[in-house]
């Protein structure tokens, strides 16, 4: 894993590290590997709107600086970012989930989240403008972050909506892009049996307590 870790922290501008363990390893390559992708995506479009599933919020698999070089690449091709997340964890101040504050309403509408109203613990990690969005009437209210190039943020949510059709209120380009970037279970396992197969692997039973001690409550089947 040393060698392609360290391949994608090179192209991301993130200098030679230590990669994490192996049950850890396969996350973060995944995520560097959207990152990546993220900026290619970038260099294909100018004066666009560039989604992004996910947040623009600073992690340990994704430290500000690869946030930092993505915006400067947006800006410089006239690129605005809006990131969608399909969940969230933020809260306000007072405790209100963020998702919350749009669930009763029954018209397209946003509202513009100032970050001193978030809870603190969250607020030094977010970037952007932060909004929550119902796009279509009979869709559902998401999280959304912007990065405009310019201009208002506001503005970009407005081009995005007459833009893009939508699936339950979630932009239809995301949902084709998990389309093409998604393995079912059953190709999982058809993966799975080639490797076994191709490379002379043995296969463990998995072992799940839950199942012998809770029975069709753990997931046990009767």
């Amino acid at each position: 894993i040393r060698d392609s870790y360290n391949a994608l922290c090179k192209a991301l501008g993130l200098g030679k590290r230590r990669p994490p363990p192996l049950y850890k390893a396969v996350n973060r390559v995944m995520v560097f590997l959207e990152r990546v992708a993220q900026r290619y995506a970038n260099k294909q479009i100018r004066d666009g709107i560039i989604l992004w599933d996910g947040s623009l919020t600073i992690s340990r698999t994704t430290p500000k600086g690869v946030f930092t070089e993505a915006f400067r690449q947006a800006k410089e091709r006239g690129n605005s970012i809006v990131a969608i997340s399909k969940r969230s964890r933020l809260r306000l101040r007072d405790g209100t989930p963020l998702i919350d504050l749009l669930v009763d309403e029954q018209d397209p509408c946003y509202c513009r989240i100032p970050l001193m109203d978030v809870a603190i613990r969250h607020r030094r990690f977010l970037l952007g403008e932060l909004f929550v969005v119902k796009f279509t009437s009979t869709g559902f209210p998401f999280r959304v972050d912007v990065k405009p190039a310019s201009g208002n943020a506001v503005e970009v949510l407005a081009k995005l909506r007459k833009s893009s059709s939508f699936r339950w209120g979630y932009p239809e380009p995301l949902v084709i892009a998990h389309a093409h970037s998604y393995f079912t279970s059953a190709e999982a396992l058809s993966l799975q049996m080639l490797a076994v197969k191709r490379y002379g692997l043995s296969t463990i039973p998995s072992f799940d307590l839950r199942t012998y001690i809770l029975g069709p409550f753990g997931g046990m089947p009767i």
